[in-house]
């Protein structure tokens, strides 16, 4: 009976599967890298959608109990800042009313003017 032969790994074959276990074992830790990134990440974009919403909400009470030169002055930045910043066509129909574009009106909803005051 033929007795099987085992031959032993040269050593760059020890060295190709070491660094391929190097490899797995680099990703396995990426892996769970990523999950903690994405756990810590999901609560701060939540706070920063919270700051995001309560500075514009003190944005526009600050435009309502402004005098009406102020408001306008404000309304007429805020204008200029939002065509500056505003890139993507969904987000520019939002503001259209403001930004002198025309544009959609949800149904039940309000526009930007009417929301700012802006009744001009």
């Amino acid at each position: 009976m033929a007795e099987a032969t085992k031959t032993k790994p040269t050593l760059e074959e020890q060295i190709a599967k070491a660094e391929q276990r190097a490899a797995q074992l680099r990703a396995k830790k990426q892996a769970i890298e990523a999950r903690q990134l994405s756990a810590l990440t999901k609560g701060d974009r939540s706070d920063v959608t919270r700051r995001k919403i309560l500075v514009g909400a003190m944005f526009l009470s600050k435009l309502e109990q402004s005098d009406q030169t102020r408001a306008d002055n404000a309304r007429k930045r805020l204008a200029e800042e939002l065509d500056a910043y505003l890139t993507r066509p969904d987000d520019r129909a939002l503001f259209a009313d403001l930004l002198g574009e025309g544009g959609r009106k949800k149904e039940g909803g309000s526009d930007a003017a009417s929301v700012l005051g802006n009744t001009a």
